[in-house]
């Protein structure tokens, strides 16, 4: 299990807290998917300018029968939806139509949140995501890959050797 401390100075502050966490998969697995799919040569995600337009991002769980409503007033209003997992789904059944579809679990079940394929939606899938979602959007338009890593990470030499140092981490 790994601890990370946190200080940070912003309207959210936490000063001195620990947060414990642990991945759902092992480290050598998370470094084997990360070999795999780094290899596939899907274009990389890379740090852009800000925007301006306005995003409603959606994650799975209970409190989405709660904020229906709200959520299509924003898209009414003209934001952008970005989901996230099983809300990909949610919103499809709901004839919400996301921009960016977002996959982070190194798991294989959760290749089933990356079909079916919704025109003119992004995939955006993490390094350590299991074959089987690289599999699932392979024949995709729109896939990019990105790195969930910090500072430090293990993942980190895999990553240099392979971009010769030419990648950005997502924290």
């Amino acid at each position: 299990m790994s601890q990370i401390a946190i200080e940070e100075q912003s309207p959210l502050e936490i000063v001195g807290a620990t947060l414990k966490g642990r991945v759902n998969t092992s480290d050598a697995h998370l470094l084997e998917n990360i070999r795999h799919s780094i290899r596939l040569q899907h274009p990389q995600a890379r740090p852009e300018p800000p925007k301006t337009e306005h995003v409603a991002l959606v994650g799975s769980g209970v409190s989405l029968q709660h904020t229906e409503e709200e959520l299509r007033e924003l898209v009414f209003r003209g934001a952008r939806v970005v989901t996230l997992n099983g809300a990909y789904h949610w919103c499809i059944e709901r004839n919400i139509h996301p921009v960016m579809q977002i996959v982070m679990d190194a798991r294989a079940s959760k290749a089933r949140f990356l079909t079916p394929e919704i025109p003119n939606c992004s995939y955006w899938l993490a390094s350590q995501c299991h074959p089987d979602s690289f599999a699932m959007v392979q024949d995709y338009e729109r896939v990019r890959i990105f790195h969930a890593s910090n500072p430090d990470a293990l993942e980190e030499p895999i990553l240099n050797e392979y971009y010769a140092g030419h990648w950005a981490g997502v924290s």
